[in-house]
């Protein structure tokens, strides 16, 4: 079971991270592209903190513009950054 819970939080966030590229490469060569360039920085780092702030700054833009694809690549954003939660905090183990 253990290992089966594994297996399915690495597809998990393989499958977020593919969803989140594809999202900032379609925001790669519009007026949003240093916004993206910021979140796919962030998501070759693996680093959590990092792509909360550019899904922040990402949202903000696409409010501004109400911009679909950029929403979308925001929500992508999050929901990548849950991927790198620690996974021993769900668990409970130190």
């Amino acid at each position: 079971e253990q290992q089966q819970a594994e297996l399915r939080a690495i597809l998990d966030r393989a499958a977020a991270l593919r969803l989140c590229g594809a999202g900032l490469d379609r925001l790669a060569t519009g007026p949003l592209a240093n916004v993206a360039e910021a979140g796919r920085a962030a998501l070759v780092q693996r680093d959590r903190l990092a792509l909360l702030s550019s899904a922040k700054a990402l949202g903000e833009a696409a409010a501004s513009g109400h911009n679909p694809v950029a929403t979308a690549a925001c929500a992508a954003l999050v929901l990548a950054s849950v991927s790198f939660t620690d996974r021993s905090m769900e668990s409970g183990d130190p």
